[in-house]
Parts: C-alpha cells; sequence; structure tokens
C-alpha cells in the first residue's frame, strides 16, 4: 500500500504529483491536499502447489482519455519555449512541463485509473511507481453523478461565484422529473429516495409571508399556515375621501383624484366640488322664507337654515292658486276664503285648478238626475218622464266563478208617459274604469278572480237619455277563501265590525239559529233561540219521504264523531221527469258549510227502471244499500243500511240526492251536498 499525496493547482491544470517529488514549478498558488490513494502490488504471492503469476492493471480506459487530451496540449503550437504557458495560447492552463508528465505516465505499463469519485470531470492515471497524473475532462464529455435524479450528465462551467472542482468543470446534466408547483407555502425539487427520484415538497415555516392565488389587497399581510397560504380579511380602500375613486390594483391600494360634485360636510355651502383630489367649498346656503316664517339663515352647527315662526294673524301668501285670503295659525299658512267657481247650473261640473288658479267647467255625465222627473242633457237640466230600470248582474250569490259567463239582466223596464218606443245602452266598468264592452253580456274569458264588474243600463226615448241604472258583481274563483280586503279578513265584502264571522266566508250573513255566530264559523245550529227544524215529510226530485228515524228516534240532535247512524225512512217515488232514465237516490252526509268539506259517507238506496213515472212506494231494507267505500260502489260492503258521522266536529246534515245514471255506483261518484229542500236530518258532530 502507498500513500500519495498530490499538489491540486487552481484553474483547469494538469495535477501531477507523489510522495518522492517536488510540486510542479510553474503551478500558480499551489495548496497542499492530501489524498490517500491506495494501489495494491502488482505482483502477489501464489498459493503453494502454483505458479507465479503477475497481473498488471488495465488502465487502457485513463490511458486513452490521456492520450487525446495530452496529445492536443503536447502538439500546441502556442507553447512558449521557456515551458511558460500564455492565457491566449494555453486556455486550458497545461504547461508544457504537465504535458511531458502526462506524457510519461502514459509510457507505464503498470499505470491504472484512479479518477478521483468527488470531480467525475478530472481524469487521472496512477503509475506503479506512486505517480499520479490527472488531466481535466474536456467540456461537454459525458461523466457520471452519483445523483439519481440527473439524466445525460456532461461536464459543464461552474455557475459563477460558485465553488468548482479541481477539473474547473461541473458534472451536471438535466432532470430526470419535473416537480409542479405545489402552492405559494412549499417548493418541491427531486430527490433521490433510495434508487428512485421522487419530488421532495418542503412546507414554509408557519408564519412565513406569502402571495395568494387570489390577487387582492388585505388588512394583514398573508402568511403560511400548514402549508397553506392563509389570507385575512380585505383591506378597506376607502380613505373616506370624496375625490378619490379608490381601488385595489395588483394588490396595491390606489387612490386617484376625480372630479365632479362633492360635499365638504358643511351644511351651508352648495354645489362643493372636487378639485385635484380635494374637495373645495362652494357658494353659501341661500336660506329663502317660506309660508309663516321670518329671519332665515344657515347654522352649521344645526345641520343647515333656522327660521322664526311668524305671529298668528300675519297675512301670508298661500302656495295654493285657488286661494284669495290666507293669514297664519301656529305656524301654518291657512286659508279662509277660496275662489268661487260655483256657477249655479246643476248640470256641469266646475273646480279651480290650482296650476293656473281658475276656474274650470264640464258638462255633467248625460242622464244625471238634476231634479224630480229632470236629467242633464249636454249641460242642461231638463225635463224628462222617464223612469230608471232595474238592473241585475248574474250569477251573484253566490258569486260568480271565473269560468261564469256575466249577464246583465234588465227586472224591470224603463216606463214613459210620452209616445216612442224605449232602447237601452249598456256598458261595463270595472275597478280600473271603463271597458269596451257594449252588449250585456261578459265572457268569462275576460274576467278575473276578485275583479268587481259594474253593469250600467241606460234608457233612450227617441235619442234623449234617461236616469241609468247599474249593478256590480265581483268575481271569486274560491268561494271559501273570498278576495280579501283591509278591513274585510274574510273577503267576503261584510265588514270585519259588522262581519258575524269575520274569519271565514259568510257573504250572505246566514245565522240559522240565531244565536249571533254565522252559519259559516258555528259549530252548532241546534243551540240558538231557533234552531234549525227538519220537517216530517221532504219531497222534491220526484220522491216523498216520510216516517224519517235515525238511531231509533228524532232525524235532529247530536252525534259523535266516526258514529254509526241507522237511518230508516219509507219513500214514493212519483216521477222521474226523465222518460227512459235509470233513476238512483242516495242519502248521505254533508257539511252544514260547504266550506268545511265534502265526500262524506253516503250510500244508494234506490235504483229505479227506465221511466219510473208510475208510483213507487217502499222502505228502506237495509240489504238495498249500497256504499261508497274505497272509491267503489260495493253492494257488499259492511255494515249495511249504515253512514258513519264525519271525524271532524261541526254542522252536518243528512240529505237526500237524485242522480239519472245507469247505475248506483255511477250515482255515488258524482255526489255533491244536497240542497236545503233535500235535507232529511241534522246533528251537530261533537
Amino acid at each position: 500500500m502507498r500513500t500519495l499525496l498530490f499538489i491540486a493547482a487552481l484553474g483547469a491544470g494538469i495535477i501531477v504529483g507523489c510522495a518522492q517529488e517536488e510540486p510542479v514549478p510553474s503551478a500558480p498558488s499551489p495548496s497542499d491536499v492530501s489524498t490517500p490513494d491506495v494501489m495494491e502490488d502488482a505482483t502477489s504471492a501464489p498459493e503453494d502447489g502454483e505458479a507465479e503469476t503477475t497481473t498488471e492493471p488495465d488502465a487502457s480506459p485513463i490511458v486513452d482519455a490521456l492520450e487525446s487530451d495530452v496529445a492536443d496540449v503536447a502538439s500546441s503550437e502556442d507553447v512558449t519555449a521557456d515551458g511558460h504557458d500564455s492565457a491566449q495560447a494555453n486556455p486550458d492552463g497545461v504547461d508544457a512541463q504537465d504535458a511531458a508528465s502526462a506524457s510519461d505516465a502514459l509510457d507505464d505499463a503498470g499505470a491504472e485509473n484512479c479518477d478521483p469519485e468527488d470531480d467525475p470531470c478530472m481524469a487521472c492515471v496512477c503509475k506503479a511507481d506512486g505517480t499520479k497524473v490527472c488531466v481535466p475532462r474536456e467540456q461537454g464529455a459525458a461523466c457520471q453523478t452519483d445523483n439519481c435524479c440527473v439524466v445525460d450528465s456532461v461536464c459543464s462551467p461552474c455557475p459563477a461565484g460558485s465553488l468548482c472542482p479541481e477539473s474547473g468543470w461541473l458534472c451536471a446534466g438535466e432532470d430526470k422529473i419535473t416537480c409542479e408547483d405545489p402552492g405559494p407555502c412549499s417548493d418541491a425539487a427531486p430527490a433521490c429516495f433510495g434508487l428512485d427520484c421522487v419530488c421532495y415538497q418542503n412546507d414554509y415555516p408557519d408564519g412565513a409571508v406569502c402571495t395568494p392565488e387570489e390577487e387582492g389587497c388585505y388588512a394583514n399581510p398573508p402568511t403560511c399556515k400548514f402549508g397553506a397560504c392563509v389570507a385575512g380579511p380585505y383591506a378597506n380602500v376607502d380613505d373616506l375621501n370624496p375625490c378619490t375613486q379608490d381601488a385595489c390594483i395588483a394588490g396595491q391600494i390606489v387612490h386617484e383624484p376625480i372630479s365632479g360634485p362633492c360635499e365638504d360636510g358643511n351644511a351651508c355651502t352648495v354645489d362643493d366640488h372636487c378639485v385635484a383630489g380635494q374637495c373645495i367649498a362652494g357658494a353659501l346656503l341661500d336660506c329663502p322664507l317660506g309660508e309663516c316664517q321670518t329671519g332665515g339663515w344657515c347654522d352649521e352647527a344645526q345641520g343647515g337654515c333656522v327660521y322664526e315662526t311668524a305671529p298668528d294673524g300675519m297675512v301670508c301668501e298661500s302656495s295654493v292658486l285657488c286661494a284669495l285670503t290666507s293669514s297664519c295659525v301656529s305656524g301654518v299658512c291657512e286659508t279662509s276664503e277660496w275662489l268661487d267657481c260655483d256657477d249655479y247650473n246643476p248640470c256641469t261640473d266646475e273646480w279651480c285648478s290650482d296650476v293656473v288658479g281658475v276656474c274650470n267647467y264640464v258638462y255633467s255625465p248625460l242622464g244625471s238626475e238634476c231634479g224630480e222627473s229632470a236629467i242633464c242633457l249636454w249641460g242642461e237640466c231638463t225635463e224628462t218622464t222617464i223612469t230608471p230600470p232595474e238592473v241585475d248582474v248574474v250569477p251573484d250569490m253566490p258569486p260568480p266563478k271565473g269560468d261564469d259567463d256575466l249577464l246583465c239582466v234588465i227586472t224591470q223596464e224603463s216606463s214613459t208617459n210620452e209616445e216612442g218606443a224605449i232602447s237601452y245602452a249598456y256598458s261595463w266598468s270595472t275597478q280600473a274604469g271603463p271597458t269596451l264592452y257594449t252588449t250585456d253580456t261578459i265572457p268569462a274569458s275576460a274576467t278575473a278572480d276578485c275583479e268587481e264588474w259594474t253593469c250600467t243600463v241606460t234608457p233612450f226615448l227617441l235619442d234623449i237619455p234617461g236616469p241609468p241604472a247599474s249593478d256590480s258583481v265581483k268575481v271569486i274563483d274560491n268561494f271559501c277563501i273570498g278576495c280579501p280586503e283591509p278591513g274585510d279578513q274574510d273577503g267576503d265584502q261584510a265588514p270585519d265590525d259588522i262581519d258575524n264571522c269575520p274569519e271565514q266566508t259568510n257573504p250572505m250573513q246566514d245565522d240559522t239559529d240565531g244565536d249571533g255566530i254565522g252559519d259559516a264559523c258555528d259549530p252548532c245550529w241546534l243551540d240558538g233561540p231557533t234552531p234549525v227544524e227538519i220537517d216530517d215529510i221532504v219531497g222534491a226530485s220526484g220522491i216523498t219521504i216520510t216516517n224519517i228515524t235515525v238511531n231509533g228516534g228524532e232525524p235532529i240532535g247530536y252525534l259523535s264523531p266516526g258514529e254509526l247512524v241507522d237511518v230508516d225512512f219509507d219513500y214514493e217515488v212519483n216521477s222521474c221527469d226523465c222518460p227512459g232514465c235509470i233513476t238512483q237516490y242516495i242519502v248521505g252526509f254533508g257539511a252544514g258549510n260547504p266550506c268545511n268539506g265534502v265526500g262524506f259517507d253516503r250510500a244508494c238506496f234506490y235504483n229505479g227502471g227506465p221511466g219510473c213515472t208510475d208510483s213507487v212506494l217502499g222502505e228502506v231494507p237495509a240489504e238495498m244499500w249500497v256504499k261508497q267505500e274505497g272509491g267503489e260502489a260495493d253492494i257488499n260492503a259492511a255494515p249495511i243500511g249504515q253512514l258513519v258521522t264525519p271525524d271532524l266536529p261541526g254542522m252536518y246534515f243528512i240529505g237526500l240526492a237524485r242522480k239519472l245514471h245507469y247505475s248506483c255506483h255511477q250515482g255515488l261518484e258524482t255526489w255533491d251536498f244536497p240542497q236545503n229542500d233535500l235535507r232529511i236530518g241534522a246533528f251537530c258532530v261533537k
């Protein structure tokens, strides 16, 4: 084993040295570096019985490199005669003496490759005598780096200002992988993990200032937290200067001066304006006197003009042009005398125009009454013998729905003692004003929910109009909801202060038992001074019902919710009014107020044949009843011959209805609440 000491020359030069030799005289500023080089003897002792052999180390690769590098140096014509190198003649920094030493190394048959591990761009040969000869590789020569994340590495110039290896080159190449940007609070770079090249992410410490992806002006600088850039609240860009346009541009708050009006904060200046980013005061505020005011000055502390009140009785000039005499009363200009526009003509309408302070006159509507048996005709009061007609708009009760046409009916015509026929002109109006309809009918398509229509009928005798008559109805699509208005919360057109059922629609104000509670909200019509009654004989729709009992007693009283009820009666069918039709009679429960519900229990008890013009007597045996259960008629439904009271407490009637169908099933499907004259029982369910 030998330990070799070689001298490293600054720059990219040939390093030749050993323990027995002096440093090369021409090397500038040498620095001694002790590097252990271990070289084994080429000759080893043979084992017993074996022939002695000599093994030479293979130095051919480094020798080939050195031959090329040294040959270039040795053959250079720019080497000076005295052995000193020139910066221009020998840019590689290898002088003649170095080249000669390298050439000697090449002649040594025992030379071996001994490239330094920390400088892959240096080619070195160690001779058998311990002499080491090193030559830097050429720029661009392939080299091997121990960084697994670098590929295609070559000898390259060292970056400016960095510490360069002895060869004067840096073994550098291309990154094997490309790492994505992890964000403003981390960086990522390729790094070796064992034999694998991976992206290593390094998070910046919490509190480090960062730049968020969303650009903005923040009250405090954004900082890193757990690897994320956290931005606080946005900064307030408003500088409270009305003469600057405040904005955040590229993360910076900018206050750009603007022009135009502004407010300088002084209530006693007007027409303030911006100049070079500053609000400049304008003229002083004028404080003109108003009605019944004296003094008048601007007080900045009070925020504007200040006035004193004129004494009562002081003459003032009213802003109303139709006022003749006015005076101050408690600081208010009150008028005591107005311009009189009355022309004492009952057939003109007059008023004073406040705009110009003059009187205006127009004719009263044709046919307006102006005295007994007199009407207005083109501004003149004219006697007439025409009487007004009587008019009714139908349907009116219940109110018309959205699918009903409106018909204006003359229930009593006008009369006159003069000769000639009387004709009539129709006109219609709504809350919005007159319409273009001039016939007696308004189609349903022209009406809207909660819209009130008024029909006006004017009689004419020889083209001379008589006194008109009118009638109104309101279209109500949902009678149970009505059209709520202020002071009429249930929309039944009965004011709340007199409505006997203010929260439930009851337009007719019906109160059957006279207890002061309207039928629509009265849970029982049997407890008032005049309770509801059921006749002993009920006859209508071609049938007469007698001997009515409910649960074996009177057909009027009290029942419980969901109670089974036995209904018994005798009947006589005397006419079907429909020759050839099949007639059914149905009995069932119905609510006293139709708005309280429909579709209660019912059953079919009579199924007559075609014609049924002859009288048919009978009673209601249980086995003939057909119940409606589950939406279908079932003659076997139990309990046969009984009805079930509704579950909801309230006033209910047992009613009778006739249907013209081909079966009881069809009749039950179209059941509706019977009319009053077909009620055969009345009960409070409670």
